[in-house]
């Protein structure tokens, strides 16, 4: 745009090289560069990333238009609720034949919840209905018919989950506690935490399938997640034999906190790797573009080599430009098609949505009742530990195919 703007003004000066040429065809190639790299990171970015949370741009205060973080985000999942209600009271009963019409089933989706109120400043209570956003974001997929809904209900007294009880018709629901189940809960609320997600597990087991997708209630689907997660089964599980013996050894964690999504935020050096990769893709690509850009706006014909100074100082400013924008606001760009969706090496974090096969989620509940696991490990770190210990894969799907809605822990009393 500055170049073509020059242009059209026809100004021309003497230079070294002779006269009556546009000043920028000969000039040093810094006169390019300067502009290019003003224009970028002192006009687009700022106003293209302030409400870019892991932007080095962001700005709260424009982002949530001057309202408190928490504000905003009840104002968020109250909006979310409303939509969730809307989709219940116009759903038919065509969800429960879904539930119930076939045996032969593919992929278990076992959903642990509890009931969860959150307390606000003026002591008053909030309740956040997770399972209800969660729920409704499923069943608003395309299921399979080869597709079974459970919740797990873990509350201690499951009658008390009204939002349970309202989904009970529509998809099943068991409960670990009451009268069918376990009388009281254990005192420790990080081992009672541990045991119901394994009860949800083994419960998602009896239903002989495939595969098994858990997730906690507090994780919202993102449109088009299973039609993602069926091409990542079938194409990129294992690259030349999907249904071998590695893919039956993998597990899928489906979200990932963007915060380990970050530039080198790890210390898995494969994930390391794979971002000096990525940085270095985008500056020569970014670059390229530029440099031949460039090329052709010249009024010169001197110079015309692809690789020199100005190719140079793009593929700078494009690195520099990803990193001042950040790794998870670029995976964003993948969700053009499935096909850029990718695996990489999971960080040791994080139950909110993991898919297991048949054999693997069958040992995991074996080690945990014949307690081969720590007592005191947390859920994700005793789940990690056995990744670790018995030679499972753990891999992580990007861009995450759920989203982490909660603000209220079930470990908070």
């Amino acid at each position: 745009i500055f170049l073509q703007l020059v242009k059209k003004r026809k100004i021309t000066m003497n230079c070294r090289f002779g006269t009556g040429r546009c000043w920028y065809g000969p000039w040093p190639c810094n006169w390019i560069i300067i502009p290019l790299y003003f224009t970028v990171f002192c006009v687009i970015l700022p106003i293209c990333c302030y409400n870019c949370y892991f932007s080095i741009y962001y700005i709260q205060k424009l982002h949530l238009g001057g309202v408190s973080p928490g504000k905003y985000a009840r104002k968020i999942n109250d909006e979310r609720i409303l939509q969730a209600e809307s989709f219940f009271s116009e759903r038919n009963h065509d969800a429960i034949l879904l539930q119930r019409a076939n045996n032969n089933i593919t992929m278990v989706i076992g959903i642990v919840t509890m009931k969860r109120i959150g307390e606000m400043k003026d002591g008053e209570e909030y309740h956040p209905r997770y399972l209800l956003q969660t729920v409704a974001g499923i069943l608003q997929e395309t299921l399979p018919r080869a597709t079974r809904v459970l919740i797990c209900n873990v509350e201690a007294d499951p009658s008390s989950h009204t939002d349970a009880v309202f989904l009970s018709p529509l998809v099943t629901v068991v409960s670990r506690y009451g009268k069918r189940g376990v009388t009281t809960p254990p005192r420790n609320l990080q081992d009672k935490e541990r045991e119901d997600y394994i009860f949800c597990l083994n419960r998602s087991l009896t239903f002989n399938s495939t595969y098994v997708l858990l997730l906690e209630d507090d994780v919202l689907i993102i449109p088009g997640a299973l039609d993602v997660l069926d091409y990542v089964l079938n194409t990129k599980t294992d690259d030349r034999h999907p249904r071998s013996t590695t893919a039956a050894k993998t597990i899928a964690k489906l979200f990932t906190p963007r915060y380990l999504q970050r530039d080198f935020y790890t210390a898995k050096p494969s994930r390391i790797v794979r971002n000096l990769l990525e940085l270095l893709s985008i500056g020569l690509l970014g670059g390229s573009l530029l440099r031949i850009v460039h090329i052709f706006l010249r009024e010169s014909r001197e110079s015309r080599r692809l690789v020199d100074r100005c190719f140079i100082a793009s593929v700078v400013c494009c690195i520099l430009a990803a990193l001042a924008i950040s790794r998870p606001h670029l995976l964003e760009l993948r969700r053009i098609s499935r096909q850029f969706y990718m695996n990489l090496e999971a960080n040791d974090c994080c139950t909110q949505a993991i898919l297991y096969s048949r054999d693997i989620a069958k040992d995991i509940v074996a080690h945990f009742q014949n307690g081969l696991v720590p007592d005191w490990y947390p859920k994700d770190v005793a789940l990690d530990y056995l990744v670790k210990t018995f030679g499972v894969t753990a891999v992580s799907v990007e861009p995450n195919l759920f989203t982490h809605i909660g603000m209220y822990s079930a470990l908070h009393e």
